[in-house]
């Protein structure tokens, strides 16, 4: 099994509804691969990438970060995060 976020939704709503149906552990092990994988690229951690690609990178996991974290501190709020 891949992580929730393998294939990027197109708009945040999206990645939030996908999210909400995996289970706390899957999103908690996300996203704790998506803040490794950001530091990692912001410290040049894959200095071989394009900056572009890099640049591209970045943004994608800063914004699966953010659905991750709306969707873990909702299930906390109500008692159950993912699924």
């Amino acid at each position: 099994m891949g992580l929730p976020l393998e294939a990027s939704p197109s708009d945040f709503d999206e990645a939030v509804r996908k999210l909400k149906q995996r289970s706390t552990d899957d999103l908690q092990r996300a996203r704790k691969h998506h803040r490794r994988a950001l530091k990692a690229l912001r410290t040049n951690g894959y200095e071989a990438l394009p900056d572009h690609t890099r640049g591209q990178l970045i943004k994608r996991f800063q914004t699966n970060l953010t659905a991750l974290n709306e969707v873990l501190e909702r299930g906390s709020e109500d008692g159950e995060a993912g699924g």
